[in-house]
């Protein structure tokens, strides 16, 4: 039986593996907490951040969920990233 995208989506979720920050010069544009805010928003329950010649972006993203699981950012339910 063949499973279309969106039912494999909906039993395992979404995971996104190409997200760049606005640290991987002219490739990315959004800033780290507006990717997190975003992916927290979605329920998410992971992010692959992958910018070019470093991990800027990525210290910054981890400091950003930290902040959002402790302000419960806007639910008390979300799960965890």
């Amino acid at each position: 039986m063949a499973y279309s995208v969106n039912r494999l989506i909906f039993k395992y979720g979404w995971n996104e593996w190409l997200c760049k920050t606005n640290f991987s010069f002219l490739m990315g544009a959004s800033h780290p907490h507006e990717i997190m805010q975003r992916a927290w928003a979605l329920n998410y329950s992971s992010i692959c951040i992958n910018d070019y010649d470093g991990v800027y972006g990525l210290a910054r993203s981890f400091l950003d969920l930290q902040r959002l699981k402790q302000e419960n950012f806007s639910s008390e339910n979300k799960k965890s990233l």
